[in-house]
């Protein structure tokens, strides 16, 4: 029934826009055939051409919509790489800290060996305190050595993971400007 009711409203509109009317004298069956079926073909011209039109936008938009994720996820390497200078500034200042300790521990070492050499006991020397205290500090620079490294590999494989999900947008977006519209 509601297809009945459409088609009729569908070939009213249609007649009004060929410049008929019901109360105009019927022309030819052929004649109006002929002109409803060239009007139809032009709708349908008018039709594809929109759908055309739309699916040129969608294209478009999808284009658009990759290369906004791509310059997002940009955006979120952007800090990335900050903190990843810093991790690594501070590796570097952790390890000359270790190494400055080492030989400072060393230092004390000697100081002991030169000290039981010349006829002291290794458990009476003074430095051996002081030995034990940087043995505890070497460890401890060790650990935040570790902490530090750690971080760094943390922070590395964050970036490595941006950089593959950038890839693979851009690989997205490649095939969205090959594929034809």
């Amino acid at each position: 029934m509601i297809k009945a009711v459409s088609s009729l409203v569908f070939l009213t509109v249609l007649l009004a826009a060929t410049g008929h009317s019901a109360d105009a004298p019927e022309a030819d069956p052929g004649t109006q055939i002929a002109t409803l079926t060239g009007e139809i073909r032009s709708l349908n011209r008018s039709l594809e051409d929109i759908a055309g039109s739309l699916r040129a936008l969608l294209h478009d938009q999808k284009v658009e919509l990759s290369i906004r994720r791509i310059e997002l996820e940009e955006r979120r390497q952007e800090p990335l790489g900050g903190e990843l200078r810093s991790a690594r500034a501070e590796v570097r200042a952790q390890q000359e800290e270790l190494t400055r300790m080492e030989g400072i521990r060393e230092n004390v070492r000697r100081q002991i060996d030169d000290a039981v050499r010349a006829g002291a006991d290794p458990q009476t020397v003074p430095q051996r305190s002081e030995l034990e205290q940087f043995e505890t500090v070497v460890a401890l620079e060790r650990e935040r050595l570790a902490t530090a490294e750690a971080r760094v590999i943390d922070l590395e494989n964050d970036a490595a993971r941006g950089r593959g999900r950038i890839a693979i947008l851009d690989e997205q977006l490649q095939e969205l400007l090959d594929a034809p519209e």
